[in-house]
C-alpha cells in the first residue's frame, strides 16, 4: 500500500477559507464549486479526512444535506477526535439549520480543544438562536477570554417567524425526504413542526 503523503496544512486552510467564503456569500457559484470539488478530491487521495471535510462543506452549499452528513462523518472516522473536523461538521450543520446537532458536535470539538474558536463561535451563535441563555453566557465568556477584552458579540436576531429561517428549515426537510437512502430519522413532533412552518411560509408569500 502506498503511504499517505502529507499535504501542506496551509493548502487545506486556504481551501477551507475559500469554501467558507462561498458559503457565507449566500450565492451558488457552479464554477467555483466545481473547482473546489476537484481540489477536495485531490486532497482526499492524500489526506482523506481533509478532502472529505471539504467535500462535506461543498455538499452543504449545494443543499445536499444527507451527502453532507456522510462526508463529514467520513472525515471524523478518518481522524477520530480531531477537533478541526468536528468543528467543520458543526459549522455545516449550523448553516443547514440543524442547530441542536451543531451544538452537539461543537461541544465535542470544544471538549477536545477548549481553544477552538470555530467551536466556540458555533456554540455562542447556536445557544443564542436556541434561546439557551445560560449556555450562551458561558461560551461567550470563554470566547471573550480567547479573543481579548475588546471582543464584543451582538446577540442574534433570528425569530422563528422570519421567512428566511422558515424557508431554510423547509429546504432541509425537502432534501432529507428526497434522499431516502440517506434519510436521517426525525421524531413525529419535529416532523409535524416542520410542516407547520411550511404552512407559515405559504401564508407569508
Amino acid at each position: 500500500m502506498s503511504p499517505i503523503l502529507a499535504v501542506p496544512k496551509d493548502k487545506f486552510a486556504e481551501l477551507t477559507q475559500e469554501v467558507n467564503n462561498l458559503q457565507t456569500s449566500g450565492r451558488i457559484n457552479e464554477f467555483a464549486i466545481a473547482k473546489f470539488r476537484r481540489e477536495a478530491q485531490k486532497l482526499k487521495e492524500k489526506v482523506p479526512s481533509e478532502g472529505l471535510s471539504l467535500l462535506g462543506m461543498i455538499a452543504c452549499i449545494e443543499g445536499e444535506y444527507g451527502k453532507m452528513r456522510k462526508l463529514h462523518e467520513g472525515a471524523i472516522e478518518n481522524a477520530p477526535g480531531d477537533p478541526l473536523y468536528l468543528s467543520h461538521y458543526a459549522s455545516s450543520l449550523e448553516r443547514a439549520g440543524y442547530l441542536e446537532e451543531a451544538c452537539e458536535y461543537a461541544c465535542k470539538a470544544y471538549d477536545e480543544d477548549p481553544a477552538n474558536e470555530i467551536a466556540l463561535e458555533i456554540l455562542v451563535d447556536c445557544s443564542d438562536m436556541l434561546d439557551r441563555e445560560e449556555e450562551y453566557l458561558f461560551y461567550l465568556g470563554k470566547l471573550k477570554k480567547l479573543k481579548g477584552d475588546d471582543f464584543t458579540k451582538e446577540k442574534i436576531s433570528f425569530p422563528e417567524d422570519d421567512p428566511k429561517l422558515l424557508t431554510k428549515m423547509l429546504c432541509c426537510l425537502k432534501k432529507e425526504l428526497e434522499q431516502k437512502d440517506m434519510f436521517v430519522p426525525m421524531s413525529d413532533a419535529k416532523f409535524d413542526k416542520m410542516f407547520e412552518l411550511a404552512n407559515e411560509i405559504e401564508a407569508l408569500s
